[in-house]
């Protein structure tokens, strides 16, 4: 994406590497076995290259760590955790994310992650985390999505609907008064990258928690200064109501609309991948423009 002052670099100095003890965060294998992670990193920042554009933040920058084995064990994940609050291991660098995305997650309430979730807001990063696949009961929502203090995103069809297997809430932790998930986005029949230059359709809420995370990293390219609080209230007072009204334990506070949230925001990207009705859609399907009311100026594909 490209802010009106020029392309923002999505990373910035936490100067609080030294908060947890850092640990080794690495695996034998570095490579993307299974093709998720490539596949979650293009739908968040992905480009043009299939002929569509995948990605909902695209010419962001990244950086990843393998918290998993090939086989989809938690290998590392508490390592990858710290190591995020100062990758080079060098405080007083600017090498700390803005934005974490979290497509992962526990059954049970499993309450190992909560601090370092709560150090991230703390050092002022935005993190998501997806719902889990394993709806549509209620109280099937994963670990860390649980978490009072992690930001959960549900999963949408193309008609807006939640799907059948996304996760439900309340929280499993918490006497089961936390309502989640925070909010929703399409994760169905999601068009991205996979490995070796490949590109195809795929569904979950690891795939709709993505569209957070980029959404997070347009609301900072247009305002830079907004803290973690200030970029949920936007996306959640912002999201259009489904279900019950208010928040629920399907759809959360609704279903994201960047367009309205940046609406609220006085600085305007100049340009923007914003369906023309105002939310993100399925990104296969995505206008090409689109018009940010309060800016008064219209915004175009790069």
């Amino acid at each position: 994406f490209q802010a009106e002052d020029g392309i923002r670099d999505l990373v910035r100095s936490r100067g609080l590497g030294d908060v947890y003890k850092r640990q080794k965060c690495d695996y034998p294998n570095k490579g993307d076995y299974t093709g998720h992670g490539t596949f979650v990193t293009g739908i968040m920042c992905g480009g043009n290259n299939s002929g569509s554009w995948i990605g909902v933040a695209p010419n962001s920058k990244w950086i990843a760590a393998k918290g998993f084995s090939d086989e989809g064990y938690t290998f590392k994940i508490i390592n990858c955790m710290q190591w995020v609050l100062d990758p080079d291991g060098n405080p007083s660098s600017d090498d700390a994310p803005d934005i974490v995305n979290n497509s992962w997650g526990k059954s049970a309430c499993d309450m190992y992650f909560e601090s370092i979730v709560q150090v991230w807001n703390i050092s002022e990063i935005f993190s998501c985390f997806a719902a889990g696949n394993d709806g549509p009961n209620n109280e099937t929502i994963l670990c860390p999505a649980c978490y009072k203090d992690s930001f959960a995103v549900g999963s949408t069809n193309e008609c807006d609907i939640i799907n059948e297997w996304s996760s439900r809430g309340p929280s499993i932790c918490y006497e089961n008064i936390i309502i989640k998930p925070d909010i929703v986005a399409p994760g169905e029949m999601i068009f991205s990258c996979t490995v070796n230059n490949g590109y195809k359709e795929g569904q979950g809420t690891s795939y709709a928690c993505p569209h957070i995370a980029g959404a997070a990293a347009i609301l900072l390219s247009a305002n830079p200064n907004l803290t973690v609080e200030e970029i949920k209230e936007i996306l959640t007072t912002t999201a259009r109501d489904l279900g019950g009204p208010g928040k629920d334990n399907h759809y959360g506070w609704g279903i994201i609309n960047l367009t309205k949230a940046l609406s609220t925001i006085d600085k305007c990207p100049k340009y923007l991948h914003i369906h023309k009705s105002g939310y993100i859609s399925n990104v296969s399907k995505w206008y090409n423009w689109g018009y940010n009311a309060k800016c008064n100026e219209p915004f175009n594909l790069a």
